[in-house]
C-alpha cells in the first residue's frame, strides 16, 4: 500500500517458505531439511493492478508423533503454521507465529534485524495486517495468509 493506502503495482515480491517449515522435535539434529525431501520454496512475483498478489506453494510433509496409549493419535493434529520471509526492496520481512504466538523481524538492506512491536515499522515500510487462517473450514490441509504492508 502506498501512503494514500492504494496498492502498488508492478511491485516485485519475493517470497520464501523455509526449507525447515515441518520439521521437528530431533529432525534437525539428526540432518539437514534436504535429508528430509525439504528444501527451500521460493517464488519470484509482481504485483496485480491493485497491488495484490497470490501463491500456492507445493504440498510439504511435516513431522508427527503419534501416541498409541490416551490421548491416541498424531500430534499436532493439524499442519504446523509456516514463518515466511518476504522481501520487497529495500528489506526483507520475516513473519509468522512461534508457539501460536505472532512473530516477526525486519531486516532492512544495511544493519542487523528490527523489531518493534508497537509500530512494526522500519524505514518507509511499516508492517500493517498480517493474518492466517486455515484454507478450508471443515478439514485443515493448510493455511492461507495475508500481509500488508504500507509503503
Amino acid at each position: 500500500m502506498d501512503s494514500l493506502g492504494r496498492g502498488v503495482p508492478g511491485q516485485r515480491v519475493v517470497i520464501v517458505l523455509p526449507a525447515s517449515y515441518g520439521l521437528g522435535g530431533l529432525d534437525t539434529y539428526f540432518g539437514r531439511p534436504e535429508d528430509y525431501g525439504h528444501h527451500d520454496q521460493r517464488a519470484m512475483l509482481t504485483t496485480d493492478g491493485s497491488g495484490n498478489f497470490c501463491h500456492l506453494f507445493d504440498p510439504c510433509a511435516y513431522h508427527i508423533t503419534f501416541f498409541l496409549l490416551p490421548p491416541l493419535g498424531p500430534f499436532p493434529r493439524r499442519p504446523p503454521k509456516p514463518v515466511y520471509g518476504v522481501h520487497l526492496s529495500p528489506c526483507t520481512y520475516v513473519v509468522g507465529y512461534d508457539r501460536d504466538h505472532f512473530d516477526y523481524r525486519i531486516i532492512p538492506a544495511s544493519g542487523p534485524p528490527e523489531r518493534d512491536p508497537s509500530q512494526r515499522v522500519s524505514g518507509s515500510y511499516a508492517l500493517r495486517e498480517f493474518q492466517m487462517r486455515p484454507d478450508s473450514p471443515k478439514k485443515l490441509k493448510g493455511w492461507e495468509t495475508s500481509l500488508t504492508i504500507r509503503q
